[in-house]
């Protein structure tokens, strides 16, 4: 194996450990990085792969001025879903997207991702891990339309990196 899969099958095992971490009983999280092929754009490239399931979408792109600042924002919102939702200064101070229903409760204060601090330290190292996987050249927004069912809410993005380019998907479905 190569240093580039093995550095990207790190990064994808602690994504799916998320992904299962804030699943619940009606509620399936979907966090996936994804190799894509070479040879062509990174936006063909999507739509090969996305179009073999939903074959009538359609794709807009958008190239996001600061990756870092990007996919930090959703690196919070998405991995810390198991946390409660918060009120709005609480969820400006806390981040995450948690549900008012249905979280993983901290009673005693004593799990290390409750602090604000140790996600944020969390989520710099997966950016970081990522940038030294690829070289992060830019980060480009994918918003797909489809008549089919796709999920009940996603964000998909693609990495282009001088090493190689990638589709991060995030998706949750009932």
């Amino acid at each position: 194996m190569d240093k580039l899969s093995y550095q990207l099958g790190q990064i994808d095992g602690q994504l799916i450990a998320f992904a299962l971490l804030n699943s619940k009983l009606n509620h399936e999280f979907t966090y996936e990085l994804t190799p894509l092929p070479a040879g062509t754009s990174a936006e063909q490239a999507v739509q090969q792969c996305l179009s073999a399931y939903y074959e009538h979408a359609s794709f807009e792109y958008l190239p996001l001025p600061n990756w870092h600042a990007e996919l930090s924002q959703q690196l919070h919102e998405w991995l810390f879903s198991f946390q409660p939702r918060l009120n709005a200064a609480e969820q400006q101070q806390w981040g995450g997207c948690g549900s008012a229903f249905a979280y993983l409760k901290d009673v005693d204060h004593s799990f290390t991702l409750y602090d604000a601090d140790a996600r944020a330290t969390l989520v710099n190292q997966l950016c970081q891990d990522i940038d030294n996987a690829i070289q992060i050249k830019q980060l480009i927004s994918v918003t797909m339309h489809s008549p089919a069912w796709y999920e009940a809410s996603w964000c998909d993005f693609i990495l282009e990196g001088e090493h190689a380019t990638l589709f991060l998907h995030f998706g949750v479905s009932d």
